[in-house]
């Protein structure tokens, strides 16, 4: 049987496609199977990039106005970000990678999947038109990032800016990488935060408003992890019996 070595062509993964709620998905369960039967198990990879890319695509003509794909190594960034803003993005996820791999070591996923998929919405509606498909009954609290992991796993965020951009990567790309281990949710979470603390650019303090953020950068001030009425909300919601399921893993 003569195997695939060209990538992958729109027309022969066309099938894949479905549209839901303004998005095109793809029917993974079948690509696996084209994949399997198309290439060697060695570049099989390679067509698992190929539908990727193929997808995002798609995503990208979903959204249309200026969003364009732009690929690196390993990541592969839909934004409608300006072009410098895109390539830096880019570069900043494989960066990401790389210090992700090199602090957790064997614990991140090594797998049959090469190229990490990264949607970054600039419109919020849009960032929450796209989550709600995989959250029960369209409801999802509030939030700037998410790693999905149904289907092909992949990130999406809502940036509002480089730094904003920059600690959505590195945590949800942390989340991805470990998604295979079988963590209590607050221990996914704690590596997440950690590796997002000691990579990314320090974000602003839960609660932080913005006459406080003028007069750290004024005095150069290191402001606390959590400002004083985010930690008082803390206090009083943490009881005894909401502590436990946080321990748990179940909160």
């Amino acid at each position: 049987m003569m195997r695939q070595t060209d990538p992958l062509k729109r027309e022969e993964v066309e099938d894949l496609f479905s549209f839901r709620d303004g998005f095109h998905d793809v029917d993974w369960a079948r690509a696996v199977a084209l994949i399997e039967r198309s290439f060697d198990p060695l570049d099989q990879p390679k067509g698992f990039d190929d539908v990727v890319l193929l997808w995002l695509e798609q995503l990208r003509n979903d959204l249309g106005g200026s969003y364009a794909v732009m690929v690196a190594e390993e990541v592969a960034i839909l934004s409608d970000q300006l072009p410098e803003t895109a390539g830096w993005l880019v570069r900043y996820g494989q960066s990401v990678m790389v210090s992700i791999r090199e602090a957790l070591g064997y614990a991140a996923w090594r797998g049959e999947r090469r190229t990490h998929p990264i949607l970054v919405f600039s419109e919020q509606d849009d960032y929450y038109q796209y989550i709600s498909r995989f959250c029960p009954d369209g409801e999802q609290a509030t939030s700037g990032g998410m790693c999905i992991g149904t289907g092909y796993p992949h990130i999406v965020l809502f940036s509002h800016n480089e730094t904003d951009a920059a600690n959505g990567l590195v945590h949800e790309l942390t989340h991805e990488c470990v998604m295979h281990l079988s963590l209590p949710l607050w221990v996914n979470e704690g590596v997440a935060m950690t590796l997002q603390r000691s990579i990314a650019p320090a974000p602003a303090p839960p609660g932080q408003g913005v006459q406080e953020a003028a007069f750290a950068a004024t005095l150069n001030w290191t402001p606390p992890l959590m400002c004083p009425e985010l930690k008082d909300r803390h206090l009083e919601f943490w009881d005894e019996e909401r502590l436990q399921s946080f321990w748990a893993g179940t909160s």
